[in-house]
């Protein structure tokens, strides 16, 4: 109930609300029950809210957390969605001002191998009979290869 108050939160745009309800959602859901793979989906939101708010090195953190435990779990949809977030988290990192050339290289490369990364495990699920609807933009694609409920 909670992820869904952070879902309409953050749908009306009050991220800094959303937040907050998706902070509760993942202390009640960690100490209920530390293994569920709904804490994946909560992370995931977390992190796209911190990178909404233009705190890239929070979304990263939340994010590195989801895919930690998405590749724990196996969860391919998951694992490709939290990939493309990052590649987006880590371009942002690299625009807010970096000048050292070879880190701005590296950042580059890890870019394009998380999109990389990302892509390969959607089209795996697509040859699978999961895919993307007419017309949804890149992030939706992404989204739709998770079940509904963890949107």
């Amino acid at each position: 109930m909670l992820l869904e108050y952070g879902n309409i939160a953050r749908g009306m745009g009050d991220l800094p609300w959303a937040s907050h309800v998706y902070k509760d959602c993942l202390t009640l859901t960690t100490e209920n029950t530390p293994e569920n793979t709904i804490i994946i989906c909560i992370l995931y939101k977390l992190g796209g809210v911190r990178y909404d708010l233009d705190d890239f090195n929070g979304a990263r953190i939340y994010l590195d957390q989801a895919m930690q435990l998405a590749r724990q779990y196996n969860s391919e949809g998951d694992i490709a969605r939290i990939a493309y977030k990052q590649s987006q988290v880590i371009k942002q990192l690299r625009r807010s001002g970096e000048t050292d050339k070879q880190l701005k290289l590296d950042v580059m490369a890890e870019t394009l191998k998380r999109k990389l990364y990302a892509e390969q495990i959607k089209r795996k699920l697509e040859m699978e009979g999961v895919t993307a609807h007419e017309g949804d933009d890149v992030e939706r694609a992404y989204n739709r290869l998770v079940c509904s409920f963890f949107r």
